[in-house]
């Protein structure tokens, strides 16, 4: 897997395209999210389908970090973004009840494309970065 694009959100609703991030373990520096949640990764042919407007999401998701060959993950998984370590801690879910798209029961980019991580180890990450999946 290779880091394809990079998005930093300084407040929320808000969101700039940026070639490096630097991830601690509060969060991205520059970004509004924390918790659990602190980076959203998600698959290159998931972030295409954002631009199609067919689901709520595509309205309110906004990755940190877009991958090119997105592997399928777990709770739990751990992955090596440049010189970060980060543990999945969620995968994304949709919206059925105010989601005209899961409400059809078609089939969502995001639900099967996206998750959310934790910073465990800070570090630098960059476009063109490879993504390594496994604990070190």
């Amino acid at each position: 897997m290779q880091i394809v694009r990079l998005f930093v959100s300084p407040a929320k609703g808000a969101c700039e395209a940026a070639t490096d991030l630097v991830l601690t373990q509060d969060g991205i520096v520059g970004d509004c999210h924390g918790g659990d949640k602190q980076v959203s990764l998600c698959s290159a042919a998931a972030f295409a389908s954002l631009g199609q407007g067919a689901a709520l999401c595509a309205a309110r998701f906004m990755p940190n970090v877009v991958l090119d060959g997105w592997g399928a993950f777990a709770v739990g998984d751990e992955l090596t973004l440049g010189a970060a370590r980060l543990r999945i801690t969620a995968l994304k879910s949709c919206f059925p009840d105010d989601c005209a798209l899961a409400a059809s029961g078609a089939g969502c980019a995001l639900k099967d494309g996206a998750a959310f991580a934790r910073v465990i180890q800070s570090g630098a990450v960059s476009v063109g970065d490879v993504c390594k999946e496994g604990s070190v």
